[in-house]
Order: structure tokens, then sequence, then C-alpha cells
């Protein structure tokens, strides 16, 4: 019975194959949150915390494939490919998630200080205490949510496409290499993600 096996082929020239394999489960990632999100949308009554959680995880898993960082990510015309109203909706997602999940920045949080004033009737004006008022939008609408789940779609799809396009660029590139180098090679035991959080990972 023939066994069939694989070698490590992590070489630069694979590396945009990698890296869109990486965004691809994100993308992926993004639909089935968005999916348990509308989920729990419909139970009564809803668990709010669970729903703020899955909606901050569906915004960080979408926005990370399009942010900076070690891997490439979705090329610029792939978004511009994209239908305008699909473009408006990748803004706003993108900045929910870079303004109001990653970063306290637009309207979605307030803290308000109060200074409670002793009545009148009670004695002379005076603060008797402070206190801060916090609020914020928990979650998005459900429309909101599908909308989300649309557009990850929309940007797998496409992403599929050029990871397709990037196999076949592999292979070939693969088949023009002494093929015996292949079949010598002993791989290392598979090594589980980890390490010291701080530290960028290496690149091919």
């Amino acid at each position: 019975m023939a066994v069939w096996r694989f070698v490590v082929f992590s070489v630069k020239e694979a590396q945009l194959l990698a890296d869109l394999t990486g965004v691809e489960v994100d993308l992926r990632a993004t639909e089935e949150i968005c999916d348990l999100i509308l989920q729990n949308m419909a139970k009564e009554p809803m668990e709010l915390l669970l729903v703020e959680s899955l909606c901050a995880a569906a915004l960080i898993r979408y926005g990370r494939s399009f942010g900076s960082g070690v891997r490439h990510t979705i090329p610029d015309e792939v978004v511009k490919g994209l239908p305008s109203e699909s473009q408006k909706n990748h803004e706003f997602f993108k900045n929910l998630r870079d303004k109001w999940i990653a970063h306290s920045v637009n309207a979605f949080e307030e803290n308000l200080v109060h200074a409670y004033l002793t009545p009148e009737e009670r004695g002379p004006r005076s603060i008797s205490s402070i206190s801060v008022q916090h609020s914020r939008i928990v979650t998005l609408r459900g429309n909101n949510i599908a909308a989300l789940k649309t557009l990850a779609v929309e940007m797998r799809k496409q992403v599929e496409i050029l990871i397709d396009q990037e196999k076949k660029k592999v292979l070939e590139y693969a088949r023009s290499l002494p093929v015996d180098n292949f079949y010598s090679q002993v791989d290392p035991p598979a090594k589980a993600p980890g390490g010291d959080p701080k530290k960028r990972r290496k690149n091919f």
C-alpha cells in the first residue's frame, strides 16, 4: 500500500499563499461568529454580555484581514472591485473595529463626570459627591451583523480566488526544483503556536 507524505515547503515564494490562507481563516471565522450573534439575538432574554463579546470578536477577526502586521493583507484592488455598497460597509466596519473595539475613539462610548449638588433646603450650597456615568453601545443591530457576514463572504470568495492562483504558482515553482531534495527532506517535529507575545514571528 502506497504511503503519501508531505514535507514543509515554507519558502519565500510561498509566503503570500500562507498569508492569504490566514486571511481566509479570519474571514470564515467572522461569518461563523456573525451567525452566533444572530442566533443569540433571537433568544429571550438575550445574553447581552455574550452578544457584546461576539460582536467585538467578529469585528476583530474581520479587521485582522486588513490590519498591518507580519502577514500580507487583502490587496486594495479586491476592496476597490467590490460593489459601492460593500465598499461603504467595509469602511464602516473597519472604523468600528479601529475606533470602537480596538481603541476608545468615537462616541460609541461616553464617560460623563457628574457633580452632585446638595439641595439648598438641606443647607449651604456645596458639592456633595462626584460620580461617573458610563454608557456605551453594546452591540450592533441585527441588520448590521447580517451586512458584516455578507461582506466577509464577499471578501472570502475573492481571497479564495487569489489562493487558487498562488497555489498554482507555488506548485510550478516547487516542480522547477530538484525533486530528490523533497524526498530526502527530514522535517523537525511540528511546533505548536505560542511563545513571547511581544515578539513578531518571522516570515519564511
